[in-house]
């Protein structure tokens, strides 16, 4: 995906972006193509010296400004309505860009941190359609990559942590052996359930409890919606399974937004568009072949 001029010019005018100084903006975009320049050439040019925690502090405000514009959107990339056009289009400008500050600085070392950031910034260049920077981007972080260790984990980690790793096989599109350990993968997540769910539920007060509940059912719609992406991906049929895919997310947003956990709602929200798309793009290449 490239970016028009009209819809630079739209994502340019969302107020996020209005409220950095111009100075600024142009002064990330250096900084964004100094870094990338480096990568490409090593040592063998001479660059500007540069500050970079003051460099590091403004790429995060603009890329903050963007992802705003991003998630004001995000319904509307849920959507197919042609009225949200232009607010789909913003959106996924906004996505673009902030994934090209955002995969140049490192991924956290905290491992529950980068998980959520892997889910991110593979759902930026995903809504921002960046697919071979993405795979880039993989290449060069193949250690934020590496699935945690669930042993020993609350039943809550376990989950998030094998759906981290089905989703890292759906982004990276390895083959369909990939795909067919997704599906074995959220099986032994249904075969642990009983055996896990009773015992992370009675820990804590009844407040926490009733929270659990319902990020664990946030978890258990986005391992369904994980499953049955990764089966379409597999057989490429019936296009209607991403109606169901669309309907896990939906209430696994509601639930993540009713057990007040925010992190995981906003990367519920992201994953969405992202699944979408993906899901999508096989579609019109089965009609292609029809």
């Amino acid at each position: 995906m490239s970016l028009s001029a009209r819809v630079l010019d739209g994502l340019r005018r969302h107020w996020a972006v209005q409220a950095i100084p111009r100075a600024d903006l142009n002064r990330s975009e250096g900084i964004v193509n100094e870094r990338l320049a480096k990568r490409l050439v090593g040592d063998g040019f001479e660059f500007p010296p540069e500050e970079s925690r003051t460099d590091d502090a403004l790429l995060g405000r603009v890329a903050l400004a963007y992802r705003i514009a991003l998630i004001e959107g995000l319904d509307a990339l849920s959507t197919d309505s042609a009225e949200d056009q232009e607010l789909r289009e913003r959106a996924s400008a906004g996505a673009y860009c902030a994934f090209g500050i955002l995969r140049l600085l490192p991924p956290p070392e905290d491992t529950f941190a980068r998980v959520f950031h892997v889910f991110e910034i593979s759902a930026l260049a995903c809504i921002g359609e960046r697919w071979t920077d993405l795979s880039q981007w993989f290449m060069e972080n193949e250690r934020a990559l590496q699935s945690p260790d669930v042993d020993s984990q609350p039943w809550d980690r376990r989950l998030l942590y094998t759906i981290f790793d089905c989703w890292i096989r759906i982004f990276r599109k390895d083959g369909r052996e990939d795909l067919s350990e997704i599906e074995s993968s959220i099986a032994g997540l249904r075969r642990d359930q009983n055996s896990h769910e009773g015992r992370f539920l009675g820990i804590g007060a009844q407040t926490a409890n009733r929270s659990n509940a319902f990020r664990l059912a946030a978890f258990y719609h986005w391992a369904r919606a994980t499953e049955l992406l990764a089966m379409y991906l597999a057989r490429g049929y019936p296009p209607t399974i991403l109606t169901e895919v669309d309907g896990h997310f939906k209430f696994g947003i509601r639930t993540a937004g009713a057990s007040g956990d925010r992190q995981l709602e906003m990367t519920l929200r992201c994953l969405h568009p992202a699944a979408r798309i993906i899901g999508r793009k096989l579609t019109l290449v089965n009609k292609a072949f029809d």
